[in-house]
């Protein structure tokens, strides 16, 4: 491959897979010019051209990356697939792996929006539009207007691969510092590696994968804190047997969410944190318990309000 000369783009309003793969494709390439056009019949035979997202083909000999062309019932692709599996099959398979957003982005540009509110599990177009990030829609409006520089471009997609080049190697180092411990079926990670940028999804991932070998449910992380000295409790996907609020105000807690889904604790060897998490723990018959409490003194309230009247 000789120096690319430019990359081509179609014009009007950008989507998140030509942005994406823009972002990408001048991190993998360097500094290149991109215009926002419709190719010609001779850049679309020109290997040191790159066209995206637009032309009809795909020809990665021939620097062509476009999906609007394969049939309907082909596996979800789009200009940011095709250009990440050209940069690398095992990038790509660490994108999937890393960057749940990805699965999500394939699907939405080329299935369609209601596939990608089945995928991430959405009942209602309005909720899938509550969930998409207004700072990325503005991103992406400022660049089809011509307001973001290159370099810009060149920086988030140098973040990217950079993530997903590091990803094996981070995960492979959680797991070796890692275990499971499970008390009375719930079951729960430590994890003691130094926090790093994406120790979150890493840690994610792994309890992933454990739910799927195993068969249990992880109900919670212990991890370094990624803020200071001390350990993070987190609970995970609403665990209903876990509430780090039964420690607020004990010894060695240093912050507990009003919602009860994360705990933080002093610098204490991670036994004590152990033992913490497992004080957060509530036994099914407390449990019981205080959903009858819960819904005696919601009938009350009802009563009393009715009363009222």
């Amino acid at each position: 491959m000789g120096k690319i000369k430019k990359i081509i783009t179609h014009g009007g309003q950008a989507h998140r897979d030509d942005f994406m793969a823009v972002c990408l494709a001048l991190a993998y390439l360097g500094d290149t010019p991109v215009e926002r056009r419709d190719p010609t019949p001779a850049e679309l035979d020109d290997p040191d051209v790159w066209v995206i997202d637009v032309g009809g083909r795909h020809e990665p000999g021939l620097g062509n990356f476009d999906h609007h062309q394969l049939p309907a019932h082909a596996p979800p692709t789009c200009s940011l697939t095709l250009v990440v599996q050209y940069i690398g099959i095992r990038t790509y398979e660490a994108a999937l792996d890393a960057s749940s957003w990805f699965k999500f982005t394939e699907v939405l540009d080329s299935k369609g929006p209601m596939q990608a509110q089945m995928l991430i599990g959405c009942s209602t177009p309005d909720g899938f539009a509550a969930a998409l990030s207004p700072i990325e829609a503005q991103l992406i409006r400022a660049w089809s207007s011509g307001l973001v520089p290159n370099s810009l471009l060149r920086q988030l997609g140098h973040q990217w691969l950079k993530r997903w080049t590091d990803w094996r190697d981070n995960k492979a180092k959680a797991k070796r510092s890692s275990r499971f411990i499970g008390e009375r079926l719930m079951n729960f990670m430590v994890c003691e590696l130094p926090p790093t940028e994406d120790i979150g999804g890493v840690l994610g991932t792994l309890c992933r994968e454990e739910e799927a070998k195993s068969g249990l449910t992880i109900c919670g992380i212990i991890a370094r804190d990624d803020r200071g000295p001390g350990w993070s409790l987190f609970r995970r996907n609403d665990h209903p047997r876990l509430d780090f609020r039964r420690i607020e105000g004990k010894p060695l807690v240093t912050y507990v969410h009003a919602s009860g889904f994360i705990a933080k604790t002093e610098d204490v060897p991670v036994e004590e944190a152990i033992r913490l998490f497992r004080e957060a723990i509530i036994q099914p018959n407390q449990l019981l318990r205080e959903l009858r409490e819960s819904v005696e003194a919601r009938a009350e309230a009802a009563a009393e309000a009715k009363a009222k009247a």
